[in-house]
């Protein structure tokens, strides 16, 4: 028996759910990250859960069982995504980390807001390793950054899990 591998499923239009419950049934471990969306509904703010990725869950695969049938006759789902012919396997790192930004239920857990004038370091990005100043944080969890420069500051965008508080 081989290693399962992460895979990107897409679903029918709106069928991500009934397509992830149903390969649950055939024993296919799935996972599906939500993120909270507030909506206002007659004045008052609720929060409602939606895929982090619209149609899309990650299917774990045994490259070595032969899974096609069950795969592509599962309700609900369309395809696994492909490159070329071959289906596209996803970083194992990619998922563990979604994953460990996850409750059990798959909603993302809220990013620490960095508040303006806190002091950053940028972990992933051209600028990695630079010292920064927050000067705001947007609502999609981006941070607006100034970096400063012997001339004038310089503004950056990237996201707050690129970020590490000094």
């Amino acid at each position: 028996m081989g290693q399962s591998r992460w895979f990107l499923a897409q679903a029918k239009s709106n069928s991500v759910q009934i397509a992830q419950r149903n390969l649950q049934i055939k024993n296919f471990e799935t996972f599906l990250p939500l993120e909270e969306e507030p909506h206002q509904y007659y004045g008052a703010t609720l929060a409602s859960t939606r895929p982090l990725f619209p149609d899309h869950l990650f299917v774990a695969l045994d490259m070595s069982q032969d899974f096609w049938g069950q795969i592509h006759s599962t309700f609900g789902l369309a395809h696994i995504m492909k490159i070329g012919k071959s289906p596209a396997v996803v970083p194992t790192l990619l998922v563990t980390e979604l994953m460990q930004r996850c409750d059990r239920k798959g909603l993302m857990r809220p990013v620490k807001p960095q508040r303006p004038v806190d002091h950053v370091t940028t972990t992933r990005m051209p600028f990695a390793n630079f010292m920064a100043e927050v000067e705001s944080t947007a609502r999609d969890r981006r941070v607006c950054l100034l970096k400063n420069r012997i001339t004038a500051p310089l503004p950056i965008v990237a996201p707050s899990d690129h970020l590490h508080l000094v």
